[in-house]
């Protein structure tokens, strides 16, 4: 990222996952016993139906559902962003934990 958020930058694909992204990293301390994938999109439908009111593109409730189905896109790819970094950087997610048979030892 080079610039700020703006309204338009949000109602792109890669704007609103990095926003998805930073605010579900932000609050999971705060909530944690909520699945974080279900945060996410809460986040994801948020930011889609905000922007698009705030830049009047929100004009009937069809856009409002096709948000709610598009977020889900986000979503999963906010959090699949957030499991690469960590992985970037050496700390390993449970996906990439391997199943270890105690007979085999």
């Amino acid at each position: 990222m080079d610039t700020f958020f703006t309204w338009d930058y949000l109602l792109s694909f890669a704007g609103c996952v990095a926003a998805t992204g930073l605010l579900t990293q932000m609050v999971k301390p705060i909530t944690q016993k909520i699945p974080t994938q279900i945060v996410s999109y809460v986040f994801a439908v948020i930011i889609m139906i905000v922007g698009q009111f705030a830049t009047g593109q929100l004009t009937s409730w069809d856009v409002a559902v096709l948000d709610a189905v598009n977020a889900i896109a986000v979503s999963l790819a906010a959090n699949g962003g957030f499991d690469a970094v960590k992985r970037v950087f050496g700390k390993q997610t449970d996906a990439d934990t391997e199943f270890v048979d105690e007979d085999d030892e």
